[in-house]
């Protein structure tokens, strides 16, 4: 496979990523999202079923906060709108944060979220069986991975 397709990949991967995100935030509602990260019993049934595959019972876990944290940090970081960016102003842990988001997203991904990442490769993922926002998170979820995996590997995605 030509380095020119691999950069190619690394960029699609990146682009589920933002655009999977903007789209969980909508589903989730932006409100909903705060919950999820910091009120994860005030969560709706919505959120809930969106991060249990389909069970609105469920409830949130410290995983389904820190997947949303990223998914923010996506679309407000250099990824995404650039509204936060690496800056000589910031603290350390700020810039590592975002220089390596899709390192983080990656990990998410796969410790919380493997198995649907394994489908959607596969391309065993059945969009119709699932809620609209297990199909945003799906997205971000594979693009997160794919993204990561190409930072670790120093694939430079096309500009």
């Amino acid at each position: 496979m030509s380095s020119g397709v691999i950069a190619t990949v690394a960029s699609l991967g990146i682009i589920a990523l933002f655009i999977g995100s903007i789209g969980l935030v909508l589903e989730v509602g932006v409100g909903d999202t705060w919950d999820v990260m910091f009120d994860t019993d005030n969560a709706s049934a919505t959120a809930n079923a969106t991060f249990n595959n389909g069970d609105a019972t469920a409830g949130i876990t410290t995983i389904h906060s820190v997947m949303m944290f990223t998914v923010w940090a996506v679309i407000l970081g250099p990824l995404g709108l650039g509204a936060i960016a690496v800056s000589s102003d910031n603290p350390a842990t700020v810039n590592r944060t975002l220089r390596l988001l899709p390192v983080l997203a990656a990990f998410v991904a796969f410790v919380a979220f493997g198995s649907i990442v394994t489908e959607m490769l596969g391309g065993d993922y059945d969009w119709a069986t699932r809620t609209a926002g297990e199909n945003w998170l799906a997205l971000v979820a594979t693009g997160g991975t794919i993204a990561g995996l190409a930072q670790v590997l120093g694939i430079r995605p096309k500009s």
